[in-house]
C-alpha cells in the first residue's frame, strides 16, 4: 500500500460518525413499533444516503484511485468470492446478524421491497466502507499494514458489532467473528489497493 497522507478534515470524520450512531439509534428505537429489518432499512436509507452525498468526493477520490491502480479488478474479483463465502458462513454455520433483510420482513414488508434492496445493498455497504475509512483515517500506517489491518478488523468489526446486534452475548459473539472476517477483508483490500471501491 502507498503511503500517501490524505487524512479527512476532523469535521467530516465527526460528522459521518455521527450519522453512523443516529442511523443505529434509528434503527434501534424504529424496531421497538415495528421491526428491525424495517427499522433498519430507514436508517440506512436516510443518515446512509446523507453520509455518501457528504462524502462523495471521498468516493470519486477512491474511484480515481482504482483506475489507476492495476489490482483493483483482481481484488474486486475476490472482494465478491469472499462476501459470498461470509455470507454462506454467516447463514449456515454462525447464525449470525449480518444486517441483511429477512424472507419474513420482504413479506410483511412488501411494499417497500426496492427500499429495501437499495438499502440493503450499495448503501449499507458504502456507508460502512465510508464509517470504516473515517475509524483508521489517522492511523499511521507505514511498515505496520498486518498490524493495521488486525487493529481495524479487531475495533471496527466491535464497534460495526455493537451497533447493530442484539444485547445477547452468544448473538454478539457469533456475529463478531463474522465481522471480524468481513472487515479484516475489506482492510486488506484497502491496504492493497489504495481504494475503497474493490470493498464496495
Amino acid at each position: 500500500m502507498t503511503n500517501k497522507k490524505n487524512n479527512l478534515p476532523i469535521q467530516q470524520i465527526v460528522i459521518t460518525l455521527l450519522l453512523f450512531i443516529l442511523c443505529a439509534l434509528t434503527a434501534f428505537f424504529l424496531s421497538i413499533p415495528t421491526n428491525i429489518g424495517f427499522a433498519r432499512m430507514i436508517g440506512l436509507n436516510v443518515f446512509g444516503s446523507i453520509a455518501i452525498l457528504y462524502n462523495w468526493q471521498l468516493i470519486e477520490l477512491h474511484i480515481q484511485r482504482i483506475k489507476e491502480n492495476g489490482n483493483g479488478l483482481l481484488f474486486t474479483i475476490i472482494g465478491i468470492l469472499v462476501s459470498f463465502s461470509l455470507l454462506l458462513l454467516g447463514e449456515n454455520f454462525l447464525n449470525c446478524d449480518m444486517i441483511l433483510p429477512t424472507v419474513e420482513d420482504i413479506h410483511l414488508y412488501g411494499h417497500t421491497r426496492l427500499g429495501m434492496f437499495i438499502a440493503y445493498s450499495f448503501i449499507k455497504i458504502t456507508f460502512i466502507s465510508i464509517v470504516f475509512k473515517c475509524i483508521t483515517d489517522r492511523l499511521d500506517i507505514k511498515e505496520k499494514e498486518v498490524q493495521v489491518i488486525l487493529f481495524s478488523a479487531l475495533v471496527f468489526g466491535l464497534i460495526l458489532t455493537l451497533s447493530c446486534t442484539s444485547f445477547v452475548i452468544s448473538d454478539i459473539f457469533r456475529t463478531y467473528i463474522y465481522n471480524l472476517l468481513f472487515i479484516g477483508y475489506l482492510s486488506y483490500s484497502y491496504n492493497q489497493t489504495t481504494s475503497l471501491i474493490p470493498g464496495i
